[in-house]
């Protein structure tokens, strides 16, 4: 069983092990922590939990893409293989196993996280890419779930989650809005999940190659 893994405990352990963990890890997991933090303060508001746990989850990963010549989904990628090459408890392996069907499978089954499907309502002809990425996407996890890929699992459900996050951020969402209410419900319980175990797992190999940090921190 999956021990729980929450803002507090992981602090308690970031005070404990910080002044061995390299620069960029350091300030990496500080940083992640703090949007964390927030995210675990307003249980009440989904759109705030959201945007904090994307927050603390792209902190985590995010690199100098000018330095590395990658574009995100191979940055992304990356990342994730060495978080599951590293996670030797399989945590996000039991992860998959535990938010699927109902959180992936909810998340799927939204067309209004699907990135084809909202630029044909804005016009764009793409009704055949669009069904198909649609009506493939839950056939596809079910294999994938069952050859124990876990991190194509995470690359397929993850985009549908920065299209929501595209939605609120870049104002093509209400606050507090019953419209999109069960896309922001099931991927805050989908992060408030994948997020702590990230964390954990890069303060468990502080010998990692995690990569320099955006925007490092100027003293």
């Amino acid at each position: 069983m999956m021990l729980p893994l929450d803002y507090s405990h992981l602090k308690e352990r970031q005070r404990l092990e910080r002044e061995s963990y390299p620069e960029n890890l350091s300030l990496r997991v500080h940083r992640a922590l703090s949007w964390l933090y927030l995210a675990e303060s307003c249980k009440n508001d989904l759109d705030d939990q959201f945007i904090f746990l994307w927050l603390a989850f792209h902190t985590a990963y995010a690199q100098d893409l000018t330095s590395l010549h990658l574009s995100n989904a191979a940055t992304f990628s990356q990342f994730l293989t060495k978080i599951c090459d590293c996670d030797h408890n399989q945590d996000l392996t039991k992860l998959v196993w535990d938010i699927y069907p109902i959180s992936t499978g909810l998340i799927l089954d939204n067309p209004y996280v699907l990135q084809p499907f909202l630029d044909n309502q804005n016009g764009f002809d793409n009704t055949l890419n669009r069904q198909e990425k649609f009506h493939n996407a839950k056939p596809q996890v079910n294999t994938l779930i069952a050859k124990l890929h876990t991190i194509k699992v995470i690359e397929l459900v993850l985009p549908r989650l920065n299209t929501l996050r595209d939605q609120i951020i870049d104002g093509g969402a209400t606050s507090k809005s019953n419209v999109n209410h069960s896309q922001l419900l099931e991927g805050v319980i989908l992060l408030n999940k994948l997020v702590p175990i990230i964390i954990n797992v890069m303060m468990d190999h502080p010998e990692a190659l995690w990569g320099e940090v955006d925007y490092p921190l100027v003293e």
